[in-house]
C-alpha cells in the first residue's frame, strides 16, 4: 500500500513537469551556472595566490574530477 501510494504520488509529480519545457531549461542552465561557478571558484583562489593561467585550468580540472568522483562514488556508510 504504501509503494502504490508512492508510484501515485510520482505519477502525480510527473504530471505536473510535463509540458513544461521551458522550466525545465530555465532550471538546467541555472544549475551549470551555478556549478560553473562553484569550479571557478578554486581557480580562482589559485590566480589570486599568484598562479598562472595553466594553473587556473589545472586547478579547474581536477575540482571537476573531485566532484565527480564525489558523486558517482558509493562510500559504505556514507549519508545519502
Amino acid at each position: 500500500m504504501k509503494l502504490s501510494k508512492m508510484f501515485d504520488n510520482y505519477r502525480d509529480r510527473i504530471r505536473h513537469v510535463s509540458g513544461q519545457w521551458a522550466a525545465l531549461i530555465k532550471s538546467f542552465i541555472y544549475n551549470l551556472l551555478q556549478r560553473t561557478s562553484q569550479v571557478c571558484v578554486s581557480g580562482f583562489v589559485c590566480l589570486a595566490m599568484g598562479g598562472t593561467v595553466k594553473d587556473f585550468v589545472s586547478v579547474c580540472a581536477l575540482h571537476i574530477f573531485v566532484i565527480l568522483g564525489a558523486s558517482l562514488i558509493p562510500i559504505p556508510g556514507a549519508m545519502g
